[in-house]
């Protein structure tokens, strides 16, 4: 009795059942589109900050690979950045820590940290609205 043996590779021509190889098309497509997972930390992001009253007018969001996780897995931030200082910005600037802790308890219910890690949230305003800055 063998009980290990060495299979060949299957070849275009040959596959266990020839039947059904030809009564299935080549390609199969599904219809869904991969979602990259920078654009999915993209969207949470966005959806918190709007919820704070934040529109996409007022601040920009983009999030990309700023590393590698010893493991293997990538470290994705989130970069904010400030293009009209709003009383709604302001507000959202002194709670920061608070919609932080949010976007991190809403990146685990949507189980992305399983395939990646999120690095925090990085902030930039542009030189020019320094004159814009509010006072307190």
């Amino acid at each position: 009795m063998k009980l290990l043996s060495r299979r060949l590779p299957l070849t275009p021509e040959s596959t266990h059942d020839s039947s059904l190889a030809r009564s299935v098309p080549d390609e199969i497509e599904s219809g869904l589109d991969p979602f990259p997972l920078a654009d999915e930390y993209a969207l949470t992001i966005h959806l918190c900050l709007s919820q704070q009253g934040v529109d996409g007018n007022q601040m920009r969001v983009s999030v990309r690979t700023v590393g590698n996780t010893q493991g293997g897995l990538d470290i994705y931030a989130g970069f904010i950045k400030v293009l009209r200082w709003t009383p709604p910005v302001c507000a959202l600037m002194n709670q920061m820590p608070w919609v932080e802790r949010r976007i991190e308890r809403r990146l685990r219910q949507t189980g992305l940290l399983q395939y990646s890690q999120f690095g925090g949230l990085w902030f930039r305003s542009p030189g020019a609205l320094a004159d814009e800055l509010p006072r307190p």
